[in-house]
């Protein structure tokens, strides 16, 4: 029964998705050709009912009666428009025996593999640590709601829209198999577009060059969304394509509905859509006298993209403050994300496992250390060259580049799935273009494709480890082996997620920098990159077990006395790091003095946690949660004037090389003061563990989740009565810790 709900789900998303795709076709008095309606319909569909279902998660409408009701009210649709709705006439294709028994063996041995692995109970990293974790909050809040602590929660959530219909069905699984179906859908796309373009064989082997790549079967049959994107941006330039041949302008309609779900199904995918935007401006403005015409065919475009991405920009800035949140914290600053966070993300996933720029080709096809491969066919990717010799070969390269820039910005393997599309039928475009041998090239090379991508194979001939497709568990797959009983035999996250639903009260947040699973458990994690929040906790963590956080650097500015209402710390060099501080003391001879209500603090950069270094707690700082740059202030206002002949701060002992400058605000402008400096550094406290777990405690966080040999976890092990905690729970490795 396990099984058929999984199938279910899917199949349910997927037949609303065509309803809306052709009643959509219907109202704007479009036929297509019906080898290609299918793909067609489906994408554009899907761009439909998943800002429905936005709207509905918007409306706190996300019950599941509400969202099957409206599915089968769409689906119905249909039936009033059939007889109304006759496709064109369509010629047979020109496809031989040979070439349809190459593509239909590859094709239903490896998409009963996929459909076998898909239905296996959901385990993968983002599919569980986000993706879905997300639409399960939504179900049971029954809509969007605010979450600050998490960044992926700020990404439009497109295809999560979709997966929210088949998991309220056919929960984790369904949402696999729901991806899956857009890979399935993916070398019928490419067929039916070669099909058009005068030459099917170059679809059936760019198809299937694109459909049994490792990471494309790998990331098809788990609960991720770079399948879907590549689907959607490929629909993207199918319907461009339409328009440039047809040159009918209610086709920019979908031109406009699929560039606005390349964003809101994954933020680096819109390039595509900024692609169709340029098209339909520089091809609808050749002539001077016709730019008018192209700016309103653009205006057209660009409005339907707005109506599909907008929504999802008007959430980010309700609840963040970021129309593009989490990124360009830079421009719009928030208390949620410290720009550092989003910096040091960029670099590191710029430069996957460790890889130059050089050495991205050899990895991405055979090497693996970008974390999937293409497979060693690809390395004729440079016969793709050969397309350029027509017209509809310079068409898919040129489409090939704003779809492949974005790689450059994360470097994973998978990263690669959306530009893919173009660079297989690209490749088999060039290879049917060499003169006698084109043909029988084509067939070796999809039969040389499909033997090495069978999955025991790849070891063949990628060494070390590999993200591609594991071993068939039919028993798992078919719930044989029940969902529960697999997850916790299999997969080392599970039990430790049960554990925090028995023990942490619900609301409660637990820090796990090393734990990602929030699917199949209720509470809120707490990591050290998701959040300004997550960050913070982390540093505070890390306080008593790293000596350069723990030691105290202690710094004083001496100076001549002045009379001011107004004093900053101002940051004289750039450094790759943050500028923090704990503690800031105004002095007076040789006193304190005495702090008053009228004291207001503030910050060129991070204000919203500027208080934190005058609230007199030490394990507690302000930060300024980006780099260092000269000219970075940190103000205190005393609300008054005030005699004061020194300032002393205390910083952790990392800071040392971020040296800082009194001024002061004084004949109505800011001056700097002259100072000397004396600087001194203090050992670590013998409280410095239960300060920290306090400072926890006082910001909300009473857990702590963390797995033995992580970084940090011994010292809680062996330190707990320093730390004045208590482990209250344990599994699979993963200690559960109370901090009060």
């Amino acid at each position: 029964m396990t099984a058929l709900r999984i199938l279910a789900g899917a199949g349910f998303v997927y037949a609303v998705c065509r309803a809306c795709g052709y009643s959509l076709f219907h109202l704007l008095g479009l036929r297509f050709h019906r080898y290609e309606r299918a793909f067609l319909e489906f994408l554009a569909g899907s761009a439909v009912f998943s800002t429905l279902v936005f709207v509905l998660a918007a409306c706190q409408l996300l019950y599941t009666p509400v969202l099957i009701g409206t599915g089968i009210v769409i689906a119905l649709l249909p039936l009033r428009f059939r007889s109304h709705f006759a496709a064109p006439p369509t010629p047979a294709s020109e496809l031989s025996t040979m070439w349809k028994c190459l593509f239909w063996l590859p094709y239903l041995v490896f998409g009963a593999l996929y459909l076998v692995v898909a239905m296996v109970p959901e385990t993968s990293p983002d599919g569980t640590g986000y993706h879905l974790s997300l639409v399960r909050r939504y179900l049971e809040h029954h809509g969007f709601l605010r979450i600050t602590t998490y960044m992926f929660a700020g990404f439009a959530q497109g295809i999560e829209m979709l997966f929210a219909v088949a998991f309220s069905i056919g929960r984790h699984s369904a949402a696999a198999v729901l991806h899956l179906l857009f890979l399935l859908a993916m070398p019928f796309g490419m067929r039916a577009w070669a099909r058009r373009a005068g030459d099917e064989r170059a679809g059936v082997l760019g198809g299937l060059l694109f459909y049994l790549a490792p990471v494309v079967g790998r990331d098809g049959t788990i609960a991720y969304i770079d399948i879907a994107a590549a689907a959607v941006v490929f629909a993207t330039f199918y319907f461009l394509e339409i328009w440039c041949e047809d040159r009918n302008d209610r086709v920019l309609v979908l031109v406009g509905l699929m560039s606005g779900f390349t964003y809101a199904c994954k933020m680096t995918t819109a390039t595509t859509g900024v692609y169709a935007f340029l098209a339909v401006l520089a091809l609808g403005g050749f002539r001077w006298h016709a730019w008018r015409s192209a700016w309103k065919r653009a205006g057209v475009v660009t409005l339907v993209a707005t109506l599909v991405a907008g929504p999802w920009m008007l959430k980010d800035w309700i609840e963040f403050g970021n129309p593009f949140f989490p990124l360009f914290n830079r421009w719009f600053p928030s208390p949620w994300m410290y720009p550092i966070i989003e910096v040091q993300l960029r670099d590191m996933m710029s430069h996957t496992g460790g890889v130059a720029f050089r050495d991205l080709a050899y990895q991405a096809v055979i090497g693996g250390k970008l974390l999937g491969v293409i497979g060693p066919v690809f390395c004729l990717a440079p016969v793709a060259l050969l397309a350029l010799r027509r017209l509809r070969g310079r068409v898919l390269l040129a489409a090939f580049i704003p779809a492949f820039l974005p790689f450059f910005a994360n470097t994973g393997g998978r990263f690669l799935i959306p530009s893919l599309p173009f660079l297989a039928l690209a490749l088999g475009v060039g290879i049917l273009e060499i003169p006698v041998v084109g043909a029988p090239l084509a067939a070796v090379v999809l039969i040389a494709h499909s033997v090495l991508s069978w999955p025991d194979m790849i070891p063949q001939w990628s060494t070390g480890y590999q993200w591609r497709l594991d071993q068939v568990d039919w028993r798992a797959a078919l719930r044989i082996e029940p969902e529960e009983h697999y997850l916790a035999t299999h997969w080392n996250d599970y039990r430790p997620g049960l554990m925090l639903d028995r023990l942490v009260p619900p609301g409660d947040p637990v820090f796990s920098p090393n734990f990602g699973q929030m699917a199949y458990q209720h509470r809120n994690l707490l990591g050290s990159f998701d959040s300004a929040f997550g960050r913070r906790t982390f540093l505070m963590f890390l306080m008593p077990v790293v000596k350069e956080l723990a030691t105290t650097l202690q710094i004083d500015y001496r100076f001549t006395k002045v009379t001011t209402s107004k004093i900053r710390m101002v940051a004289t060099s750039k450094m790759e790091t943050d500028l923090r501080i704990s503690e800031l003391r105004v002095l007076a001879g040789q006193t304190e003095a005495p702090r008053t209500p009228d004291w207001r603090t503030t910050a060129s950069d991070n204000p919203w946690e500027s208080g934190a270094a005058l609230d007199g707690i030490r394990a507690s700082w302000w930060t300024s949660g980006r780099f260092s740059e000269p000219g970075m202030w940190f103000e205190v206002d005393f609300g008054k004037p005030v005699e004061l002949d020194g300032i002393q701060i205390e910083q952790s002992e990392d800071q040392r090389w971020l040296p800082l400058a009194p001024w002061a605000w004084t004949g109505g402008k800011w001056q700097r003061i002259g100072s000397r400096q004396e600087t001194s550094t203090v050992p670590p406290r013998p409280t410095l563990r239960r300060e920290v777990r306090d400072e926890m405690n006082r910001s909300g966080v009473h857990w702590m989740l963390l797995p033995d040999g992580a970084y940090g976890a011994d010292d809680l092990r062996d330190h707990a009565g320093e730390w004045g905690i208590r482990q209250v729970g344990m599994e699979n490795g993963f200690r559960l810790y109370a901090l009060r």
